[in-house]
């Protein structure tokens, strides 16, 4: 589905790659977004839609990734709306010595909130069978 925050399909509740971003540190984001961008401008799909729909036609279940955790600082290409400033992340990250600064406090209403309704979206909107939560996205997260 993307980054742990940041979405390779048209979301209406998260963040999607590219929006918000002006410039960019690295390559490969920068390409995921031109081809997100392609998809929904030049060819008028929605790729998790697409494979999703696919899927049905041949009969495979197709569940799509949901990274539940990202240590990704505010403002960055893979920093979601959440912790899109430093002042939102400070409230729903949990930092301290010896773990990431920016990773998600998952006893934080706001966190389990968000995730909860990036779940919602893919299994009522996009109609999935199911959803892999991978909490092992990001290797700082479990330091």
């Amino acid at each position: 589905m993307g980054y742990a925050d940041v979405y390779f399909h048209q979301s209406e509740v998260g963040r999607v790659v590219g929006q918000e971003q002006e410039t960019w540190g690295s390559f490969i984001d920068w390409r995921i977004m031109r081809m997100v961008q392609s998809a929904r401008d030049d060819l008028g799909t929605d790729q998790l839609r697409v494979v999703i729909e696919r899927g049905k036609e041949l009969g495979i279940k197709v569940l799509p990734s949901l990274k539940m955790q990202d240590s990704a600082a505010p403002g960055t290409e893979r920093a979601g709306w959440l912790k899109w400033t430093e002042e939102q992340a400070r409230a729903v990250c949990i930092g301290g010595e010896g773990r990431p600064e920016f990773c998600y406090d998952f006893a934080n209403e706001r966190v389990r909130n968000d995730k909860l309704a990036m779940v919602r979206e893919v299994l009522e909107e996009y109609e999935a069978e199911g959803l892999e939560l991978d909490f092992e996205f990001d290797p700082d997260s479990y330091l």
